[in-house]
């Protein structure tokens, strides 16, 4: 839990971030980074008894695919003040839609059976490092 609790103080980072006009590639950074502890988090539930821990699972994942969202959509937002346009609608919509996607499917099971969504951009393959 306490990569949980880790995840959840630097969270302030990201809204730092973004409130203070940081460039958009800084914040979809950031947002990995909050991806990979929400990830880590939900590693050392793994072995607990899932009935035990099925709230937290579904969370974590939901906090884990926000963060992939995010990242996406703030890439996809440097792309378009690049004016590489191309590049950006293929990261925005699909951010959107596997937010939404992960929201419905999770309050009701694991998802552990859902294959991840294809990553559309170079920001989830590290290509993004700060």
């Amino acid at each position: 839990m306490a990569e949980q609790c880790l995840a959840e103080a630097q969270e302030v980072t990201l809204n730092r971030a973004r409130l203070k006009g940081h460039t958009a590639t800084i914040m979809a950074g950031i947002a990995l980074d909050e991806r990979d502890r929400f990830r880590a988090a939900k590693k050392h539930i793994l072995q607990m008894d899932k009935a035990l821990v099925e709230d937290i699972w579904a969370y974590l994942d939901f906090k884990i695919f926000f963060y992939d969202a995010y990242a996406l959509w703030a890439n996809g937002e440097d792309l378009f003040k690049k004016e590489e346009c191309a590049n950006a609608i293929k990261c925005t919509p699909t951010s959107t839609f596997d937010l939404i996607l992960h929201h419905l499917s999770s309050s009701h099971m694991f998802l552990s059976s859902i294959p991840p969504p294809p990553a559309p951009c170079d920001i989830l393959s590290g290509a993004h490092k700060r």
